[in-house]
């Protein structure tokens, strides 16, 4: 989510100073696709370190499209697998009970291709990217707290940055406390659907 403050006074050149609660997935993306425009952006990241962990995950067309814009076509080379399709099978039997063509009719079809990479290759690419942004700044072992966002006439204030921001994007996961400060207390609802990862042979 953003919330947007700016007193449009701003000239477009000049950019605008964001804060990003959050520098995970979502918030390194961010991060470089702000970081365009003149605009200064500070990433508060919870974590006394940023470590790159987790599984492989999926990057639907809609997903590999916003990286490549991003430039990241690149470095990503050699680390993502471009999926030839998609095919759920019977957990007992094996019967395939649906597939879906990937690969050259998904990027033919959406414009950008369907891949699947490891967390923590996207992660590793981000950070790189980032460090090579001289307007960005991420500030690790910074919690942000709703108690401690003020909105003030055309601004924010956020307890660890230093003078106000036009913009304030939450990208602090489930327990979102950009999200809380926004809308009050707002549990997150099971739905009753589980999902289970796991491996074969």
């Amino acid at each position: 989510m953003i919330l947007s403050f700016a007193s449009g006074k701003r000239s477009e050149a000049m950019g605008y100073r964001i804060a990003i609660a959050g520098g995970g997935l979502g918030g390194l993306t961010a991060a470089l696709a702000l970081s365009h425009g003149g605009n200064e952006v500070i990433m508060l990241e919870q974590a006394a370190a940023h470590r790159t962990a987790g599984a492989g995950i999926q990057l639907s067309p809609n997903a590999s499209r916003v990286l490549l814009r991003l430039g990241l076509g690149p470095a990503l080379e050699g680390k993502v697998t471009a999926t030839e399709r998609s095919r759920f099978r019977h957990f007992r039997t094996g019967r395939t009970i649906t597939e879906a063509p990937l690969g050259a009719e998904a990027k033919g079809r959406y414009g950008a291709p369907y891949w699947q990479i490891h967390r923590a290759d996207l992660h590793e690419a981000l950070q790189t990217a980032l460090a090579n942004r001289p307007n960005v700044e991420l500030r690790l072992g910074r919690t942000v707290s709703a108690r401690a966002i003020t909105k003030e006439e055309e601004a924010v204030t956020l307890l660890g940055v230093d003078g106000p921001v036009d913009l304030l994007f939450g990208a602090d996961g489930i327990h979102s406390e950009v999200r809380r400060w926004c809308f009050g207390e707002a549990p997150a609802r099971f739905t009753g659907q589980v999902a289970w990862r796991f491996l074969v042979p």
